[in-house]
């Protein structure tokens, strides 16, 4: 059964875990923040996670509970406009890849991040547009519940402190984390299934690293957070009326 206490201590756990594993691997591997060999060596931090998210699913949950419910199609209507600039984000990296002129050991160095990449989506997506956000729901409202959802996995990204982000780094990350969340919260609920917002995320996060790997720059990244604040804007002032006339 979804319930808010199970949603803050599994984010409590969660958060814990991601700082321990931040600080292991740049002082491990002596890696900076953010850089695409200390994403590929962070891949076992993030599958103890991905396994603790399924361990709290499987108890306390369920799948379809958990975010992983029957897919509401006309939704994705909402999330068509990331993909479309997640695909000319992609269209900056795809043609260096598919160039063939990589050796061996970058092609290893991007089947990493690709791997890593994806665990983080999947994980945070679970985390905090499914265990929290469906937990929350169990005793706040919807408008409560998608907020705190936002501001949650904007503190995430705190823990990017123990990785030796600077400060000033890590405060813009907290404004652009939150209008990702802000835009993923209701999408998540719309959608009815995490799958689009996994699938996107991965991505999006493949993307930017893999980019920054191959020296592709990404012009497009503050076009694609203001869509997705637009869209934001639309889906919460929806929910708020919902609210008002309930």
């Amino acid at each position: 059964m979804p319930s808010l206490k199970v949603g803050l201590a599994t984010t409590a756990v969660y958060l814990m875990g991601v700082a321990i594993g931040m600080a292991i691997t740049v002082r491990v591997y002596d890696t900076a923040y953010g850089t695409p060999i200390m994403i590929s060596h962070f891949w076992l931090t993030e599958l103890l996670l991905v396994l603790l998210l399924l361990f709290v699913i499987r108890r306390f949950f369920g799948f379809r509970a958990a975010g992983f419910g029957p897919m509401n199609w006309p939704a994705l209507i909402w999330f068509l406009p990331a993909f479309v600039t997640l695909a000319m984000v992609l269209g900056r990296v795809v043609p260096t890849v598919m160039a063939g002129d990589l050796q061996l050991e970058q092609m290893r160095l991007l089947a990493a991040i690709a791997f890593t990449t994806f665990l983080v989506g999947f994980s945070e997506e679970v985390m905090f547009r499914g265990i929290l956000l469906r937990g929350a729901l169990a005793r706040l409202s919807v408008i409560q519940a998608m907020f705190l959802s936002a501001v949650a996995f904007s503190l995430l990204h705190l823990v990017n402190l123990a990785g030796g982000l600077p400060l000033a780094a890590a405060i813009y990350q907290l404004a652009f984390t939150f209008i990702v969340g802000f835009f993923l919260a209701p999408l998540a609920l719309r959608l009815g299934n995490l799958w689009p917002l996994i699938i996107w995320h991965w991505l999006w996060d493949l993307a930017l690293f893999s980019g920054d790997y191959l020296g592709a720059n990404q012009p497009l990244i503050l076009t694609g957070l203001l869509i997705q604040a637009v869209i934001a804007l639309g889906m919460w002032s929806t929910e708020m009326r919902r609210s008002a006339s309930a």
